[in-house]
């Protein structure tokens, strides 16, 4: 199970992370782009929080979850034959697992020059804004803004 970083960002009272869990999952991040960039030669081009997932370390979660949805089932509605619930948080975690980027859709090739748009308009590379070629140095852009 895997819940975004923006998720965990928004749902924490003080709006901030722990320094290990910025420090590990900044950490694991840089390594999947070292992969990613040297490995598949590819540029990841929509880094954000949105598609950091961190792993649930702490399973006995999982478990409030599901007595929680027993105790009291979420709303559900039903739509050309299909039920859909409403979303259910988790509980707040103290033990976290990995970090992982997630969301290729927008991954191109790095080892060919671009200079078409990519990237989330307020996350943009200097290049990417100027039109300039670009290829591996945006993904630390996003990542060192994120």
């Amino acid at each position: 199970m895997w819940e975004s970083f923006r998720d965990l960002l928004c749902r924490n009272p003080n709006h901030r992370f722990t320094e290990d869990l910025l420090k590990s999952g900044l950490m694991q991040i840089i390594l999947a782009l070292d992969y990613l960039h040297t490995e598949c030669k590819l540029v990841h081009s929509d880094i954000k929080s949105d598609n950091i997932l961190q792993e649930i370390e702490d399973k006995s979660i999982l478990e409030s979850f599901t007595q929680a949805e027993l105790k009291s089932p979420s709303p559900r509605k039903i739509d050309n034959g299909f039920s859909v619930y409403a979303s259910r948080r988790f509980d707040l975690r103290k033990v976290f697992g990995r970090a992982v980027l997630s969301d290729f859709g927008s991954a191109v090739r790095g080892d060919e020059r671009r200079n078409h748009d990519a990237q989330p308009n307020v996350y943009r590379s200097p290049e990417v804004m100027l039109k300039t070629d670009w290829s591996y140095p945006v993904d630390i852009w996003n990542w060192c803004y994120e």
